[in-house]
């Protein structure tokens, strides 16, 4: 009996290794997503920096969001770590910005197709 080809290796048909470079392509386009429902279940006291950067009208300064939200700066920059290495705020020429909410494609640009035409 001979061995059929797996999907993930060569030869293994028209599709093998599609599933792969989608996946690679998302990686590195992957931008962390957060629906409100989910920015409900954040801690209190994250949700209130995310939340006060989502409905600020420019993004804020850290000493402003910390005079907002009547906090200190420590304080702030405690919740701000926490909040950037799970990827819902980010610091971007001196201003906090929350990215809670943004979505990713799921395909690269030229979706399917353009994965197709590599094999």
């Amino acid at each position: 009996m001979s061995e059929q080809p797996s999907p993930t290796s060569p030869g293994g048909g028209l599709f093998a290794g599609l599933g792969e470079r989608i996946s690679e392509a998302e990686a590195k386009t992957q931008r962390p997503t957060m629906n409100m429902a989910e920015l409900l279940e954040l801690p209190d006291d994250q949700r209130r920096v995310v939340r006060h950067l989502l409905r600020a009208d420019t993004p804020p300064t850290a000493e402003e969001c910390a005079a907002a939200l009547d906090i200190t700066l420590d304080q702030l920059n405690e919740l701000l770590g926490q909040l950037t290495l799970i990827g819902l705020v980010e610091i971007v020429s001196g201003r906090l910005r929350a990215i809670a909410g943004w979505r990713s494609s799921r395909l690269p640009p030229g979706g399917v197709w353009s994965s197709l035409g590599n094999l």
